[in-house]
């Protein structure tokens, strides 16, 4: 889904605190989130920091987001920019905190890292509304299947 650089901010939601990713602790936040917005335990089960570690924080191309409430982690989003673009991805709630605008306020916040460039997202059915919402529009649609890989034999 593409979306045109700019625009005015769609109301915040009372609840979560968005906050950018800048310290050794955020990466595991962001890891806490994602997996469980996705509803994705084999990724949950590797660990935080098995896929964002502090490593992404020195590359100013990639920025990451943690929607909080209270203490907890409920949502995550990230940016890279590149080629003019930024590519929104992933974005994720945790099911128990859905449905109070904390995605849409923190892909807000995400889509807006560099306003200067048109961003870029991939949705799931569920987002889909919520992204146009904010100015994403959707020119295509596909289907992604996955299954699990046999168990390597020595």
């Amino acid at each position: 889904m593409p979306r045109p650089p700019g625009g005015a901010a769609p109301p915040a939601p009372r609840g979560p605190r968005i906050a950018e990713v800048r310290d050794e602790e955020g990466p595991r936040a962001f890891e806490h989130a994602i997996p469980r917005g996705f509803e994705l335990p084999e990724l949950d089960a590797r660990g935080a920091g098995a896929e964002y570690g502090v490593g992404v924080l020195a590359d100013d191309r990639f920025r990451l987001w943690v929607g909080w409430e209270g203490d907890r982690p409920v949502s995550a989003a990230a940016a890279s920019a590149a080629a003019g673009i930024s590519d929104v991805t992933p974005v994720a709630t945790v099911p128990e905190a859905r449905r109070r605008g904390y995605g849409a306020a923190l892909t807000w916040r995400v889509t807006m890292a560099d306003p200067t460039l048109p961003a870029l997202l991939l949705a799931t059915d569920e987002g889909l509304p919520s992204y146009e919402r904010i100015g994403y529009a959707a020119v295509a649609r596909f289907t992604l299947w996955s299954r699990d890989r046999p168990a390597r034999m020595n």
